[in-house]
């Protein structure tokens, strides 16, 4: 634990004999802090370099980039098979069987990018036949999906706890991707010369992460994919690929959705607003994702306690992206206009209003988690389906009557009322109880009240 190790050298005493105490809390802080740094790291490069990309291409060729994301972004669910959150758990409760579980995992996630880059090129060829840019890049960016199949390895050190060794692998690569591209756009280069950067960088980490496990646990031809265990896998996920799907489809239809009413201008200053208000998230990912292994292990021990921890999350969840909603509020103006400039600053109406959409993405992070453990996908699954439509339905309305604002308003307005009306659906859940329960203001106080006595 290099990075707590440095960290409590600097701590206050009396905090630091507490932390010194609890040997497992010092171990989610550590694998917080090296996500926090992965992210951190590749929030500020990757601010820089991207705003320089996106005032080099400018709003149409940034446009049509954020366009071919989007649809591949619209099928990663068929790629990625819900599998993360499902293999990190059954590493955790069934250790003994890990090679087996890596085996499986990794077979499938390659079938899965397979499906999904054929998915995205059948597509793009029958919306943009004429096109050959555009099916060049979405080809390109399907490909990758088909390299990611070595994220199971991430899986696997992210189970540990151990997130440091992908943070290393991540980031330098990410670092040496980001020098590329300063390089491309020094050279003038065209818009494709960025993809095929995006694709070796995928394509380096992949072979670093098989590095990576041979190194540290031992070798991947140990890995033994079973036909019983990849059904298992699948008989678990199937909700949650669903689910991803839904996800997808009202994170990411708006941007297709702006691009065939609107124009490829619109997507990019569309896009610049979602990429600002998108750029904290990694905050309550990181959190609820160093938390998960711990609640696992604690759902199985002390029921109480492992309530007691979800509330805690929610409420921190839901006054974190409060305080960050207010903030790109009040200073989206500044924000746009300093980084982008002028030619993207009717990106600025929409921040305002997408903002606020991180309140539902931050309490949704802790809820997908219970989600897992309590096992019951099929609410996550209607939630996300009955959001998709929503979604669908608002931006195909709100986009006709104020274009890239519309879209904004028709995301917000999806994200609440699913959310309400999975509520009314299930409303004995506890996970929703603590939900509404996150809202009150008196529970600062009380949290407040109880830490001075500590």
């Amino acid at each position: 634990m290099i990075l707590t190790s440095t960290l409590l050298k600097i701590t206050p005493r009396c905090l630091r004999k507490k932390l010194e105490q609890r040997p497992e809390l010092l171990k989610i802080l550590d694998n917080i802090g090296w996500l926090f740094v992965d992210q951190i790291l590749r929030m500020g490069v990757g601010l820089l370099v991207g705003v320089w990309v996106a005032r080099y291409l400018g709003p149409s060729q940034y446009g049509l980039l954020s366009y071919a994301m989007a649809l591949v972004g619209l099928f990663v669910a068929f790629s990625t098979l819900g599998l993360q959150s499902i293999m990190v758990r059954d590493f955790v409760n069934h250790p003994e069987n890990s090679h087996i579980t890596l085996g499986s995992g990794f077979l499938l996630r390659l079938a899965g990018g397979f499906l999904t880059f054929v998915l995205v090129l059948a597509i793009i060829s029958i919306l943009k036949p004429e096109d050959t840019l555009s099916r060049a890049i979405v080809a390109i960016l399907g490909f990758i999906q088909i390299l990611k199949a070595g994220e199971v390895v991430k899986y696997w050190f992210e189970s540990q706890v151990q997130s440091r060794f992908v943070v290393w692998i991540e980031n330098g690569v990410f670092l040496i991707s980001a020098v590329f591209k300063v390089g491309m756009i020094l050279l003038h280069a065209p818009l494709l010369y960025f993809v095929w950067i995006s694709f070796f960088e995928a394509f380096i980490v992949a072979v670093l992460y098989f590095v990576l496990y041979k190194w540290k646990v031992g070798r991947i031809t140990f890995w033994k994919p079973t036909l019983t265990r990849s059904k298992t896998l699948l008989k678990d996920s199937w909700p949650l690929i669903l689910s991803g799907f839904a996800v997808a489809i009202y994170m990411r239809i708006d941007q297709i959705m702006i691009g065939e009413m609107l124009g490829n201008k619109a997507v990019g200053i569309y896009s610049v607003a979602v990429q600002i208000s998108e750029i904290w998230y990694f905050i309550p990912m990181a959190i609820v994702a160093s938390v998960f292994p711990i609640l696992v292990k604690t759902k199985g021990e002390i029921e109480k306690i492992y309530y007691a921890q979800l509330q805690s999350l929610y409420d921190l969840m839901i006054w974190l992206s409060i305080i960050i909603g207010l903030f790109m509020t009040f200073f989206s103006f500044w924000i746009i206009n300093f980084f982008y400039g002028k030619e993207y600053i009717e990106a600025v109406r929409v921040l305002k209003i997408l903002a606020w959409a991180g309140v539902n993405v931050a309490l949704g992070a802790v809820w997908s988690k219970w989600i897992l453990i309590e096992n019951k996908q099929k609410i996550s699954l209607l939630g996300h389906i009955i959001g998709a439509v929503l979604n669908i339905f608002f931006n195909f309305v709100l986009i006709k009557l104020h274009g890239i604002k519309g879209a904004a308003i028709a995301t917000i307005l999806s994200y609440w009322l699913s959310a309400f009306i999975v509520y009314a659906l299930y409303k004995p859940s506890k996970s929703y109880g603590m939900f509404i329960k996150s809202f009150n203001i008196k529970r600062i106080h009380a949290f407040k009240k109880k830490s001075s006595k500590e």
